[in-house]
């Protein structure tokens, strides 16, 4: 997990609450209200997001929403355009909803989890679910040459192993 998709996740449910839940979530971030959480979300967002030929790292989250309930337009629009969420529909722990939110994640993620979302399975009284996901691939600013790699002994707390260290000369 993420801190940054815990921190925006936390934020998305101020959208879905109201009275004493939704302000005990805005103090916890420690603002008046959830307009100065989204301008917060909207910063935080902005300075995480990147794509460019070195570094990638993409934010992306959702709403997913059980068929034939009636949710709060203004709240899910709200998460949509503040929180970049898709909101999607459907029959919340079917198998198909279940491959799909599965799909998502490992579209927004580089399918570097698709070992562990082959488990979710929502269950079918579950009414709302949201996922939040970041996606982070970078190159060394100073690349390792891997002929410059040595063996030798790593001391752990649980006994010595042999390791492969990288080296570099310092200037």
């Amino acid at each position: 997990w993420s801190p940054v998709n815990a921190y925006i996740g936390l934020a998305m449910t101020t959208e879905l609450t109201e009275g004493e839940t939704r302000q005990q979530i805005l103090d916890l971030f420690g603002v008046e209200d959830a307009e100065t959480l989204r301008k917060q979300v909207s910063a935080v967002w902005e300075s995480v997001y990147q794509d460019d030929s070195n570094e990638v790292c993409v934010l992306a989250n959702s709403l997913w929403l059980e068929n034939g309930l009636q949710y709060n337009k203004e709240a899910t629009d709200a998460l949509g355009y503040h929180y970049y969420a898709s909101v999607y529909r459907g029959d919340l722990g079917s198998n198909k909803i279940n491959k799909d939110i599965a799909a998502w994640i490992n579209n927004n993620t580089g399918n570097f989890l698709a070992d562990s979302t082959k488990g979710i399975a929502l269950s079918p009284e579950t009414i709302m679910a949201l996922y939040s996901t970041l996606y982070f691939q970078a190159k060394w600013s100073d690349e390792f040459s891997e002929s410059k790699n040595t063996e030798g002994v790593f001391h752990a707390t649980d006994g010595d192993m042999q390791a492969v260290y990288m080296n570099k000369k310092l200037k």
